[in-house]
């Protein structure tokens, strides 16, 4: 598969995912994967579509691979964050944020994280004072 092919597939899944057709979707970033297992955009778009179908720990995988391929898309490091709290698994998200934070994570992306995981806090439309207190000192 050329990478004109795969971009070309790539654009067909994401539309199809737009669209909510999601077993076309995943039936594409398949075919990518299948050709280029560590193709960063299909790797996190099926961990988003695992996330959708309240299949949180499949995610996982999709989600560290997307990381591993490209760790400059931010979007990436929200999605596996996400996941991780979504999942309970303190640890291992302790150990993301710890290797966000050294490669440059915004501090407040990291903040928000680290508070939402130790608080259990819902993502801050409006943040609490506490919420305010917690940002100012990380």
């Amino acid at each position: 598969m050329t990478e004109e092919n795969v971009q070309e597939i790539l654009a067909l899944a994401i539309s199809a995912h737009r669209d909510g057709n999601f077993q076309e979707a995943e039936k594409y970033y398949t075919s990518i994967l299948n050709a280029q297992p560590n193709h960063a955009d299909a790797n996190h778009n099926m961990g988003v579509l695992a996330v959708q179908f309240n299949k949180v720990k499949l995610s996982l995988p999709f989600f560290r691979r997307a990381l591993d391929a490209n760790d400059n898309v931010l979007q990436f490091w929200h999605s596996y964050l996400d996941a991780l709290v979504k999942e309970g698994d303190r640890d291992l998200g302790l150990k993301v944020l710890a290797e966000a934070k050294k490669r440059g994570l915004r501090s407040e992306i990291y903040c928000y994280y680290k508070f939402r995981k130790v608080h259990s806090f819902p993502f801050p439309g409006r943040c609490s004072s506490n919420c305010k207190k917690f940002l100012r000192i990380c």
